[in-house]
């Protein structure tokens, strides 16, 4: 699980933060690993750091932050799923759906100088305004949801390797280290 430390930087440092994630991940797909075959947890995590990339990467970072995280999840689905270059840029032979009626193209288009266009300053006045006691919640929150699809996605796998409850107690236990991930990203990243 030392893929899913790249988690930790996801903020700080977005490019460091995919290749934490890539490089483990494509490793132990070349192992003969099971990382995303039989889990749900690195598809929320490769969510959240692609969300990340597009929120707090630099201009300069962003193109390299995205084609990492990108291609190690490319690679890794490919050879660990052993799929087919082909079926991954699959392409229909014919239109998926029809041209927009004439005239209907930017009906569906919010305004000009609309809040999304003018930057979202009221977001970040309100992102600026919580305290570090709501951070603090919302990170409890965040460890909670990890700690739910974890237990949901052991008790519902059925290639689970060893004794349940310890799968359990060790899934558990790395989701607990978000709880420092704040104050103390390595706590996270080490587990």
């Amino acid at each position: 699980m030392v893929a899913l430390g790249g988690l930790a930087f996801r903020r700080r440092d977005t490019l460091l933060g995919a290749a934490i994630f890539s490089v483990p991940s494509l490793i132990q797909s070349f192992l003969d690993g099971f990382l995303m075959t039989n889990s749900t947890v690195p598809f929320v995590a490769v969510i959240l750091l692609f969300y990340s990339i597009g929120r707090y990467a630099s201009p300069n970072r962003f193109p390299a932050a995205t084609a990492v995280l990108a291609a190690g999840m490319m690679g890794t689905l490919l050879i660990e799923g052993g799929l087919n270059a082909k079926d991954s840029f699959w392409r229909p032979r014919e239109p998926v759906r029809r041209a927009p009626a004439r005239g209907a193209g930017r009906a569906w288009l919010p305004p000009e100088g609309a809040p999304a266009a003018r930057g979202g300053g009221l977001m970040r006045r309100r992102l600026r305004a919580l305290s570090e006691r709501d951070w603090r919640a919302i990170d409890r929150l965040f460890v909670a949801l990890l700690v739910a699809v974890a237990i949901f996605d052991m008790s519902a796998n059925s290639k689970v390797e060893g004794p349940l409850g310890l799968n359990l107690a060790v899934m558990v236990g790395m989701a607990l280290t978000f709880t420092w991930r704040r104050t103390q990203p390595l706590v996270t990243a080490s587990r």
